[in-house]
């Protein structure tokens, strides 16, 4: 019998991109001044049909506006957003990687991280 291969690095698991894009429109429409850029990264979104779609009742799935998504994501609030992305930096925190000065960042830790 032959050893069986065991996966100990599991892969990670997948970011669905329409979900980021509406989570990324709708911090930009309720928490930044930058209104007229969530707006147009929505039409842009919408017109390459990377937001989520929608299904039906009957199965048939349908490209959603933003506004379509948010009527059926009501509960998502304006800062999900940065909410989830808290959730890595507290983990490195917890983990005792800070970045310079005590200070963890998104974009890398130490005193050289871009």
């Amino acid at each position: 019998m032959e050893d069986a291969i065991i996966n100990t690095n599991p892969s990670p698991p997948r970011v669905d991109q329409g979900e980021t894009l509406f989570l990324i429109i709708h911090h930009l429409r309720h928490n930044t001044p930058l209104h007229d850029a969530a707006h147009l990264l929505e039409a842009h979104a919408l017109e390459h049909g990377l937001l989520p779609a929608r299904t039906d009742v009957d199965g048939v799935s349908h490209r959603a506006s933003y506004t379509a998504l948010q009527q059926l994501h009501h509960r998502v609030h304006p800062n999900a957003l940065l909410e989830l992305l808290t959730q890595p930096l507290q983990s490195m925190r917890t983990r005792g990687m800070p970045g310079a000065a005590n200070v963890t960042t998104l974009l890398g830790t130490g005193v050289l991280s871009c």
